[in-house]
């Protein structure tokens, strides 16, 4: 049996074998976002997050939420961000697709207006979500790690600071 060890990187609590690819406590370095598994923020702190996130190490990468509005569109934005090539447009195709594919040990993808996608397709955004967090489960075993940023303009997503 494996046991995980806790460190710190950059001022912030990490979990797993080596420091190197410790799995960030994102609710914890991000705090304000709140915590629990699908992490938002308002629009105009994405400067904010992306930089936080770049500074623990991940690799960034960016959605264009006014491109998502149905699942066809998600998959040929999150491909297309994500240099997957000749995958199948499905939730399935994503998951064998990944799999294959060589991803960075800490990736991050901020999914820019997403209450625009979630007003056209709410269904592509829970659905998305609920894939990033399997995607998530599926790294942890390895001492990688895959996070989801939800940005948006309305009340839903907070901003930084003091209520």
């Amino acid at each position: 049996m494996v046991t995980e060890r806790v460190f710190e990187v950059k001022g912030i609590r990490a979990v797993g074998q080596n420091p190197a690819v410790a799995r960030i406590d994102l609710d914890e370095a991000v705090a304000w976002a709140g915590p629990g598994p699908v992490r938002t923020a308002h629009q105009a702190a994405g400067v904010e997050v992306e930089a936080s996130l770049a500074a623990l190490g991940f690799d960034l990468r960016e959605l264009e939420g006014e491109r998502i509005v149905s699942p066809e569109s998600f998959f040929a934005e999150l491909y297309r961000v994500l240099g997957l090539g000749d995958c199948e447009p499905s939730w399935e195709g994503f998951a064998r697709c990944r799999r294959r594919a060589e991803i960075p040990d800490l990736l991050a993808v901020v999914w820019n207006r997403a209450d625009h996608s979630a007003f056209f397709n709410l269904k592509a955004v829970a659905e998305a979500a609920h894939s990033f967090l399997e995607w998530d489960r599926e790294r942890a075993a390895e001492d990688r790690q895959v996070a989801l940023f939800l940005l948006g303009q309305s009340r839903d997503f907070p901003r930084p600071g003091p209520d």
